[in-house]
């Protein structure tokens, strides 16, 4: 595919400034950062990572937040996002579609993408349809008689196929969020792992990826599948089954196990130590293993592991690979994937106590990678008729 980083180009102011809100399983972190168009930088400026209840006395630390670009990432226990397509038939297919007639069909797919699919999403997040609320809409490509256009308006067609992306959240998350910042004024919200996903699948156009986000304590699936990506499983093995079993072996407690888990991760032990080390992590990795397998659909065989904690090379060496009972290939998601393929660095004064910068990059890119950002507009107002924020 060409280069994504050119449709990132008309986007960016070119010292657009972010404020990124993730709600992760394990609390809550917020980030500043700054897009640097002319060096192809971004820039990281303050983290703080902390729990969900103080939210609004952390976000009170970083200004004027009308300055800022809001970005809030979902963990998927408070969110769920689609990216899929709607069909829909118009009436009068000899008349030309006009301004009126695209608001109506961009209604429509709305409507029918959230009917569609808000009961799977109330499951999933375990609340009734009644407290199911939808918390934003992204208009993708569209298509006229199948053949993609940019703008409908002044074309004639029968059927026209809208490509979107619809994030569902729980009235108590958009209570929350509403009590610590001004919701209405985000301008993207998102489950993070869908919205990592369609960043990581721009490089892998025809084919199908499973994203492994790791966790302490579980692992969560995303998948994309014939063009469709979303939320598939989750897995309750994390980095504590690691720690544990290192502990075990050792004859250790867990917090010298993460230290040498840590030095593991760094390259910091001998060949020696860490071949002996090597059978045990593996052994304890056969669980991740088993688990990504299952997921994986037929012929799917990218695999992309996005762990909130420091990995061992292991992961990634051919003695993982040949534990799989079929062809696979690992990747890590990393900033090192974003510089590569996005060609925007991630720099840093220091590194924070908080790892996993990839996650802060991802949803800065992803705000900016859907093309019609007029026709999402439009779609945006359909937001708060079809779910009126409390």
């Amino acid at each position: 595919m060409g280069n994504p980083f050119a449709s990132l180009l008309n986007f960016f102011d070119k010292r657009e400034r972010f404020l990124i809100v993730e709600l992760l399983s394990h609390g809550v972190r917020v980030s500043s950062v700054k897009a640097d168009l002319e060096k192809e930088k971004l820039l990281l400026g303050k983290i703080v990572e902390t729990d969900r209840a103080k939210l609004k006395k952390v976000i009170s630390k970083f200004g004027n937040l009308s300055k800022l670009k809001i970005i809030i990432g979902l963990h998927p226990r408070f969110a769920t996002t689609i990216y899929s397509g709607i069909s829909l038939l118009r009436d009068n297919p000899r008349d030309p579609i006009d301004d009126a007639d695209l608001d109506n069909l961009l209604s429509q797919a709305v409507w029918k993408f959230f009917d569609r699919h808000r009961a799977k999403a109330a499951t999933k997040m375990e609340v009734g349809e009644i407290d199911v609320l939808l918390a934003d809409v992204r208009i993708g490509q569209i298509r006229l008689d199948g053949h993609r256009v940019v703008n409908p308006i002044g074309f004639k067609a029968r059927t026209i196929e809208v490509q979107l992306s619809q994030t569902f959240t729980t009235r108590a998350i958009v209570n929350e969020l509403k009590a610590a910042l001004p919701l209405s004024d985000a301008a993207f919200i998102s489950e993070s792992g869908t919205a990592w996903l369609h960043v990581i699948s721009q490089l892998h156009k025809d084919e199908e990826v499973l994203l492994a986000n790791v966790f302490a304590q579980e692992t969560d699936l995303f998948s994309k599948r014939d063009g469709r990506l979303a939320f598939q499983d989750q897995l309750l093995w994390g980095s504590h089954n690691l720690v544990k079993a290192l502990a075990a072996a050792l004859a250790v407690s867990p917090g010298i196990a993460q230290d040498i888990l840590q030095l593991c991760a760094i390259g910091e032990v001998s060949p020696a130590v860490a071949k002996k080390l090597e059978g045990v992590l593996i052994e304890e990795l056969q669980t991740l293993i088993n688990g990504l397998e299952t997921a994986l659909a037929k012929g799917q065989r990218i695999i992309y592991i996005n762990s909130f904690f420091d990995l061992p090379p292991l992961v990634f060496s051919n003695t993982m690979k040949h534990k799989f009972s079929t062809v696979v290939r690992l990747f890590p998601a990393n900033p090192e994937f974003v510089s590569v393929n996005y060609r925007f660095g991630l720099e840093y004064k220091e590194l924070p106590a908080a790892y996993n910068l990839f996650s802060i990059a991802a949803l800065i890119l992803e705000s900016n990678l859907l093309p019609n950002d007029k026709m999402s507009q439009i779609a945006r107002k359909r937001v708060r008729w079809l779910s009126p924020m409390p």
